[in-house]
């Protein structure tokens, strides 16, 4: 039994596609805490043995090569902040992490509830089946605004968030 689904969640909420990553994706409440996840839905039918098979799936889709290579392992965590521009201008400030689309970092609920922003995946060199080894990217951190007692996701700003483990 996974640990997700030994918890105790109140409900499962919204279901989410992304056709042009063949994502499916759900988030759980908890009383603690939410948990947002997703899942490549295609059938695979190839797996990734060389750093030459994972640079071919990456030009299809950068999310599906980050899942086929690290499996279960966690993408993100996400940190809920009580003011994300004052987060953003740290993490400016500090210089330490880096954010994805630094020209325009927030994401932006239409009803302005939900705000998110995410860093660049960290790399880390990474030993393929063959022995060989590359850089690749691999885990991220999402911070979360929510106002008003906002719930739930928007599309439109997680798929932005998942362009955190592109190789850029």
């Amino acid at each position: 039994m996974s640990y997700y689904t030994s918890l105790q969640f109140q409900q499962q909420k919204d279901l989410y596609w992304f056709p042009h990553m063949g994502v499916q994706a759900m988030w759980l409440k908890h009383p603690s805490f939410r948990v947002f996840l997703s899942r490549y839905e295609r059938p695979v039918f190839y797996s990734i043995k060389t750093y030459k098979d994972y640079q071919q799936i990456r030009k299809h889709n950068d999310y599906v090569a980050w899942t086929l290579l690290h499996n279960d392992d966690i993408n993100h965590i996400a940190i809920q902040v009580p003011n994300l521009d004052e987060m953003i201008d740290k993490i400016t400030q500090d210089g330490y992490l880096r954010l994805n689309n630094p020209n325009q970092p927030i994401e932006q609920s239409m009803d302005g509830k939900l705000r998110q922003a995410s860093t660049v995946a960290d790399k880390i060199m990474y030993t393929f089946p063959d022995g060989d080894m590359h850089e690749v990217p691999c885990s991220f951190v999402e911070f979360v605004e929510r106002r008003e007692g906002r719930e739930g996701f928007e599309t439109k700003n997680a798929a932005q968030i998942f362009t955190s483990t592109n190789v850029q």
